[in-house]
């Protein structure tokens, strides 16, 4: 079951990474004017950039037992890390605000997490 999560997760995260860059590159035209339209260029950077947080939401996820949770955790990391990508591909963010959202998500992870184990403990 875990090794059917983690495939599935990696494939949402590559697929997710994939549109995000091609939308802020094609679509809002966020890329340095030499290299418009250069999805294949961006698009490895912009996602082993943000690997070490879709690996962490992988964890937090996997280490939920119910199968709603693992759904709901899984769809949240997956949808905040595109999110993130997007605004930070957006705004040309330099490294302290991108290390500043490595921090928040690992600050929102460990909430939720801490959130989701006090709600299993009184069930």
């Amino acid at each position: 079951m875990k090794l059917v999560i983690s495939a599935l997760y990696v494939l949402g995260y590559l697929v997710l990474s994939f549109a995000v860059v091609w939308f802020g590159i094609i679509e809002m035209d966020a890329a340095d004017p030499k290299l418009k339209r250069a999805v294949s260029i961006y698009y490895p950077i912009w996602t082993i950039f943000y690997a070490p947080v879709a690996v962490l939401g992988l964890v937090f996820t996997l280490r939920r037992k119910i199968k709603n949770e693992i759904i709901l955790f899984g769809l949240f990391s997956l949808l905040s890390t595109a999110v993130a990508q997007l605004i930070s591909l957006l705004m040309d963010a330099y490294w302290p605000v991108i290390l500043a959202e490595f921090i928040g998500f690992l600050l929102c992870y460990l909430g939720l997490n801490y959130i989701l184990n006090q709600k299993s403990d009184i069930e």
